[in-house]
């Protein structure tokens, strides 16, 4: 149909926009409107048949008699076509006296009834500059300045100024287009069988054209031609309404249209918010990330790059479908494009959207929020699943897999991989665990979830529990490797027991756990990268716990950790790289130690020369946070030193020769002294300050360079050279 056609419709006495509709929006002037009003008219003043697709509405009988056709999907190609015909009649035809369009009408505001009235009652100026079409007409005497507010008004003038440029640019030998040539779908809501709802919905949208609009009219000219070998699969899943012969075997091409205007649509339909086209244009760019990531073209850094420009694009609302399959070149995979999501979309609506991995984290696809890669990898993963419904036992355990793989998506790169893996699993996704055994992946995760697949077709159930577990989230490597790190075949029931009795379901430990466990974490280091873990190595909090279990150089600790009759017998590791760490270990591996230090913080850092400090929320301030530590390589001897000496100060743990300082003040001989944190002895005067010889310098001594014995002994000299320097100072 065409608008000629459809204004002599006796079904009706007159096209008109409700006031519940929007203003005219392909008037306006900004960067996304500008590039589509002059695609449009490129394609119309081409001289080649154009169609718009569907346009629908209601027929409403309800205002004195007057039957009124009130579009719902197409006010905007409508009145840009009413736009063309009207500049046609007045500039080219001179057809002054044409009632045809006397039937299109604007009640979304009076002025715009009114403008429309006049600009087609009235004749024109017949030559207008290029440019100056808005500007005459605003010059016209039956034009009222009170319409310059009017966004409608403003609209359609921008409109006629760009068909006034390309009619005075087009050839003659191509002369104004045939607008009879421009068509369009027709259908009536009530021959439809359809309600007032999708009238509510289609009028409650935003005042400019949507993303949702553009992309949804890219892709339906982008459709697959005719049938397509997947079309019953994709679509088998739809129930078609009862009165509807025939759409079944109509071409994919239909069916997809049908379906987008009615149950796709209907359910991202949010009835609190009164929307649904931006829910509906965020799933179909977070599968477009997906497919692409999985079929586009190019390298991992370039797909990265696209997937940067699309959520950026998406955020600023210039996103079409164009820039979504980017890097999908071929007609085949494009039309591949189409089908899994169509496929995808069919079995969707017949859930609530809502998918929660077996440890609890939920992804809500009605509406993602954020185009991140986990969201956007659960609906990938949902879209290569071969079932006709997502409410089957196979798809469960498809979704766990996934899940696992997921859970440990934290880059461009990781999530690229994983597309990719899921796209080569696809053909076994509807019987994964048999599926998995044909695999030859050189991908760990995929080797784990091949040797867990292997249990469970065995029957082991307690791998599961494991699974869904907070601490291991599906990756539960520990339990199926030796202290090596290397695959046994067999589930540890041993550990997984243990592992059990030490910690919650949540992932924090169960009462009267944490001191031994920490114990029993420093006793089975056996290496230095193991204890010198920055400044985390106290911190056992969920978060910080999981990350270690996934951790190669931890799985030997815990393997000797969870082997073990119980954490009080775990046995003590020798530290085979550094004896000075194997002091560390032995020196603070004490209940009593260990639970003084947790009270204090959960942070602790190596260093300063051999020293070893404590400190809370990054404070290097306080002494109270500070303990240093023996060890023998390099002679450090301090608190070993002052238990000799009888040195009364705060102690980190009772009967143990530790102490909650940074810089000592002790007393030798009634001189004071300070050893300070970077093992260094300064004489200090009556007034704590550090005594200087007559040149300046501080006496001073150096510990690396004395042996303990000999500690008193050099502090004692230290004492007579300042005795003979007051005596020379006093003879002087």
């Amino acid at each position: 149909m065409n608008l000629k056609q459809l204004l002599n419709d006796s079904r009706f006495d007159v096209i008109c926009v409700p006031r519940l509709q929007r203003d005219y929006a392909q008037g306006r002037h900004t960067v996304k409107i500008d590039d589509i009003r002059n695609t449009l008219l490129s394609e119309i003043f081409s001289g080649m048949p154009v169609h718009l697709n569907m346009i629908f509405g209601d027929v409403d009988d309800s205002l004195h008699g007057c039957r009124r056709f009130i579009p719902i999907d197409g006010q905007q190609r409508l009145t840009t076509l009413f736009l063309l015909y009207l500049y046609r009649n007045k500039m080219i035809s001179k057809k002054l006296g044409d009632d045809t369009l006397k039937k299109f009408t604007y009640e979304t505001r009076r002025s715009s009834t009114d403008f429309i009235k006049q600009l087609v009652e009235n004749g024109w100026t017949e030559k207008i500059e290029t440019g100056k079409f808005s500007e005459t007409i605003r010059n016209e005497n039956w034009y009222r300045q009170v319409w310059d507010d009017d966004p409608t008004v403003a609209g359609m003038l921008v409109m006629l100024n760009d068909i006034h440029k390309y009619a005075m640019c087009q050839p003659e030998s191509i002369g104004f287009p045939d607008l009879d040539k421009i068509t369009f779908d027709f259908e009536n809501l009530k021959d439809l069988g359809l309600n007032e709802t999708l009238y509510i919905k289609m009028n409650s949208r935003g005042l400019e054209l949507t993303n949702f609009e553009i992309l949804k009219c890219s892709m339906e000219n982008n459709l697959p031609n005719g049938h397509i070998d997947a079309e019953r699969e994709c679509f088998k899943a739809y129930e078609y309404e009862d009165n509807i012969d025939g759409i079944r075997d109509a071409t994919f091409a239909d069916q997809w249209k049908w379906c987008m205007d009615r149950k796709w649509s209907d359910w991202f339909w949010n009835s609190e918010t009164l929307e649904g086209d931006s829910y509906f244009l965020k799933f179909i760019t977070a599968y477009s990330i997906g497919f692409d990531a999985a079929y586009g073209k190019d390298n991992q850094s370039v797909k990265i790059e696209r997937i940067g420009k699309i959520r950026k694009r998406l955020t600023e609302h210039t996103l079409s479908w164009e820039q979504l399959i980017k890097g999908i070149e071929s007609q085949e995979t494009r039309d591949r494009y189409f089908v899994k999501l169509a496929k995808l979309l069919n079995r969707m609506i017949l859930t609530d959207g809502i998918f929660k991995s077996s440890w609890g984290d939920t992804y809500v696809l009605k509406d993602i929020s954020e185009m991140k890669y986990k969201p956007v990898a659960v609906l990938f993963a949902i879209s290569c699943y071969e079932g006709n419904t997502l409410c089957e036992r196979a798809f469960d355990e498809w979704m766990r897999v996934c899940f696992n793989l997921i859970e440990y998506i934290d880059s461009g790169e990781s999530f690229i991989a994983f597309c990719s893996q899921i796209k080569d699993l696809t053909g076994v996704s509807t019987d994964i665990l048999n599926g998995l055994q044909l695999t030859n992946s050189s991908s760990r995760r995929l080797q784990q979830e091949k040797i867990k697949a292997t249990l469970l077709l065995r029957g082991v159930r307690q791998l599961r529990d494991a699974e869904s577990h907070q601490l291991f989230r599906g990756n539960i490597r520990q339990m199926l490797v030796d202290c090596n790190n290397q695959f046994t075949g067999i589930f540890n029931t041993l550990k997984w027991s243990n592992f059990a009795r030490y910690f919650s379901n949540d992932g924090n430990f169960k009462p009267g756990i944490k001191t031994d466990f920490v114990v029993a974490f420093f006793k089975s280091c056996n290496s230095e990268d193991q204890l010198n873990d920055g400044s985390e190595i106290l911190n056992f909090s969920p978060d910080n716990t999981r990350n270690r279990l996934a951790i190669d150089k931890y799985v030997s600790v815990f393997h000797n950790m969870l082997t073990a009759p119980s954490l009080q017998e775990v046995e003590v590791r020798e530290i085979t790289d550094s004896a000075e760490w194997n002091q560390y270990r032995d020196t603070i591996a004490y209940g009593e130690i260990v639970d003084a230090i947790l009270a204090k913080t959960r942070s602790m850092q190596f260093g300063m020369k051999g020293m070893e400090f404590l400190y809370r929320k990054g404070s290097w301030l306080s002494s109270n946070y500070y303990i240093a530590l023996d060890y023998k390589k390099n002679k450090l001897y301090r608190n070993s030193f002052l238990a000799k000496i009888g040195y009364e100060g705060n102690r980190v743990a009772e009967n143990h020769d530790l102490w909650w300082v940074a810089d000592v003040n002790f007393e030798i001989d009634g001189h004071q002294f300070e050893w300070n944190v970077w093992n260094w002895i300064y004489l200090l005067d009556s007034n704590g300050d550090r005594v200087k010889r007559t040149d300046g310098t501080e006496i001073c001594l150096n510990v690396y360079s004395v042996e303990e014995d000999n500690l008193i002994t050099e502090l004692r000299r230290l004492i007579s050279e300042r005795t003979t320097q007051q005596s020379e100072n006093t003879g002087a």
